[in-house]
């Protein structure tokens, strides 16, 4: 899990210039077939989101706020911006529809630049 999460970050440093850095519970995710799927989903689906935010005028703001994408366990799935973590929620008992589209994660970015 922590190579795919730094090749996206990596990916997303050299296309758009944007460092930032992925996070979760590592030793959870590795355990369980279910959450390393979600969450690779929700970071790949994160990093989709960022790339189309950035493409936009809020570029600058998107940089200057959003440092560190958090994937975390959840009752349901969902998406927030707070502190410079963009907080992505999956909700495993729910299956793989159980994270957060990248539409809507470029929504609720949108929505608090």
């Amino acid at each position: 899990m922590k190579p795919f999460a730094a090749k996206l970050a990596q990916e997303l440093s050299s296309r758009e210039d944007f460092a930032l850095g992925f996070a979760a519970d590592w030793d959870a995710v590795g355990k369980s077939e279910v959450l390393r799927t979600l969450a690779c989903d929700a970071m790949r689906n994160a990093t989709y989101a960022l790339e189309s935010v950035a493409k936009t005028a809020k570029r600058v703001l998107l940089f200057d706020r959003i440092h560190i994408v958090r994937v975390v366990q959840g009752a349901k799935a969902g998406v927030t911006v707070q502190k410079g973590i963009l907080l992505i929620t999956i909700a495993p008992q729910m299956g793989l529809s159980a994270r957060p589209s990248s539409l809507a994660i470029a929504r609720a970015m949108q929505a608090v630049l």
